[in-house]
């Protein structure tokens, strides 16, 4: 893959965002249980977060 492709890359980095998503709602599921409710409110903040990235990689290659 050379930088001149952005399609793929875009790609990836979209592939990556959406791991994360699904790695902080685990996290968050999980600290809840152990009744750690600022912790979780962290992770879903970055769930958020990562779905931000999400939308803004979409935008990007739409350009």
């Amino acid at each position: 893959m050379q930088l001149r492709d952005v399609p793929p890359l875009l790609g990836l980095a979209t592939a990556m965002e959406d791991t994360a998503v699904r790695r902080y709602q685990r996290l968050a599921a999980h600290v809840e249980r152990l009744n750690e409710r600022e912790v979780a409110g962290t992770f879903s903040a970055l769930v958020e977060e990562q779905r931000d990235h999400v939308e803004e990689i979409a935008r990007r290659s739409s350009q």
